[in-house]
């Protein structure tokens, strides 16, 4: 083949490229930013409550780290999804640029 005729595969190597790095990011935001939370859910969960007057606290600061982990799971979800999507793409894209090159 010409060089001219492949001119392309080297901007969708390049747009491959891009569309990864913003896919892993995505990936690694949302493992990131939940770390957190899930994080203070297991101590919590696993903790003993070692004073008998603090156990409605203990047990209503559980209650609302698990509630505002549930209320934003459907997100963190998508997001990994898409930024899945995002990978297999770029996957996708340099194969294709791999194959005309």
């Amino acid at each position: 083949m010409s060089s001219a005729s492949c001119s392309w595969c080297e901007w969708v190597s390049v747009a491959a490229d891009l569309v990864g790095v913003i896919g892993g990011l995505l990936l690694a935001w949302t493992f990131l930013v939940a770390r957190r939370q899930r994080d203070a859910v297991m101590i919590l969960g696993g903790a003993i409550s070692p004073d008998p007057r603090n156990e409605a606290e203990f047990k209503q600061a559980l209650s609302d780290l698990r509630r505002e982990v549930l209320n934003h799971l459907r997100r963190r979800y998508t997001t990994v999804q898409v930024g899945a999507w995002m990978v297999a793409g770029a996957f996708f894209m340099r194969f294709i640029s791999a194959i005309f090159s």
